[in-house]
């Protein structure tokens, strides 16, 4: 079996990079190199081992279990695969190849998944804006999208998560490769596979960690949430797109515009 035949299987299943490395044997880090490229000559033993871990039972059961495979054939994946994992440290996150799309949190590793235009877009007019408003005004502060954030490198709860958007003012915790705790301002936008990691998990960490303020934008529903972190006796706040609304840590002096956002949800895109 080719490795592209073996990534088509891989996602017909529905099983994530994690997964196939605990039904496989094969290394995660390995499999992440795999998959992404960097190794261009894999040795044919370790496809072999992958691909009898997507042949097992136990993967065909999960991914029935999960909505990726009915009884007759495979579906387009529906809902989010994450049966029980092995604790993996920060140094193995570190690891991971660039552009892995993957989190760790508590020592268990979370598949992202890849960003749809729409999830792009809306963060693209975020930063947009909030930077356009952060230089007009002279302000130091840094908006930036993608950076990894250090939380914990101990052996059993490490911690690094990639936001979609933050805003860093506090340079002395910004490193060559990360972020070295919360920075202030922290924004995410939900996606059908990280729904519940950003509205609970994420959303705990980022309030323990000491961020100021976290927007999450839910493209679903068409609604912006608010969680002020300075005070907590009103949250969340629950808005729908439309006006604008400024950043509480700001005082309002940077906003957003909502409008942009609510276009880049309506536009009709196929399929």
């Amino acid at each position: 079996m080719t490795l592209h035949e073996i990534l088509a299987l891989k996602d017909s299943l529905g099983i994530s990079i994690v997964n196939t490395s605990r039904l496989s044997g094969v290394p995660v880090i390995t499999i992440a190199k795999i998959f992404s490229g960097e190794t261009e000559h894999p040795r044919q033993v370790t496809l072999d081992a992958i691909e009898r871990g997507l042949r097992s039972p136990e993967a065909i059961s999960y991914s029935k279990k999960f909505g990726y495979l009915n009884s007759s054939e495979g579906t387009s994946p529906k809902k989010n695969f994450d049966p029980d994992q092995e604790f993996h440290t920060y140094e193995e996150f570190e690891a991971l190849p660039e552009g892995s799309r993957v989190e760790l949190i508590d020592g268990r590793f979370y598949d992202m998944g890849a960003p749809t235009p729409v999830h792009q877009q809306i963060i693209d007019e975020i930063h947009f804006q909030i930077r356009s408003q952060i230089k007009e005004k002279g302000g130091k502060c840094r908006p930036m999208s993608g950076i990894a954030l250090q939380l914990d490198r101990s052996e059993r709860n490490g911690t690094g998560l990639i936001p979609d958007f933050v805003i860093i003012c506090d340079k002395t915790n910004l490193h060559k490769k990360s972020f070295h705790g919360v920075p202030e301002f922290v924004l995410e936008v939900l996606s059908p596979s990280n729904r519940k990691i950003d509205l609970g998990i994420k959303m705990l960490k980022y309030q323990q960690y000491g961020a100021k303020e976290y927007w999450i934008v839910d493209p679903v529903k068409e609604r912006l949430i608010i969680y002020n972190f300075m005070d907590d006796s009103e949250n969340p706040i629950v808005l729908p797109l439309t006006g604008s609304r400024g950043l509480v840590f700001y005082q309002g002096a940077i906003s957003v515009d909502l409008h942009p956002i609510r276009g880049i949800i309506s536009e009709d895109l196929p399929d």
